[in-house]
């Protein structure tokens, strides 16, 4: 009974840690679109920011073109690290109820059943080498 408890929380836990990765995503997205806007009224008055502009830009697209699990390869190759710095101070968690967000949780969900399993072979087995695990 405490082995399905055990494999529920982390079930429940896992699946609701990655169902955040599509908001955390949503979210720096956003912030990545702020900081381009902002940076193409900049590029107006200052020429010299061009460089930034084209990175922002191609760092945009990448994200906004990319689907399903791709984005996370696509937010890693492009990351600009202050603007995920800032999105992960201000990230608020979200139930995401797209597609995308329960290919998400239920990869969470497995991920973290595998490690309960995981956990509890280990500790079956320090504690068998201890004498204080008796295998039924």
């Amino acid at each position: 009974m405490l082995r399905d408890l055990w494999s529920g929380l982390h079930a429940v836990a896992g699946a609701a840690l990655l169902s955040q990765g599509p908001e955390f995503i949503q979210q720096y997205q956003q912030r990545l679109g702020g900081h381009l806007d902002e940076a193409r009224l900049m590029l107006k008055q200052v020429p010299a920011l061009a460089a930034r502009v084209a990175e922002l830009t191609q760092a945009h697209d990448a994200l906004a073109k990319s689907q399903g699990f791709a984005k996370p390869w696509m937010l890693a190759r492009h990351l600009q690290a202050d603007i995920a710095w800032t999105a992960l101070g201000n990230f608020r968690p979200a139930a995401p109820l797209t597609l995308e967000g329960v290919y998400y949780a239920s990869l969470g969900l497995v991920l973290a059943v595998g490690l309960a399993w995981l956990h509890l072979a280990l500790w079956r087995k320090i504690l068998a080498r201890l004498g204080m695990w008796a295998n039924p």
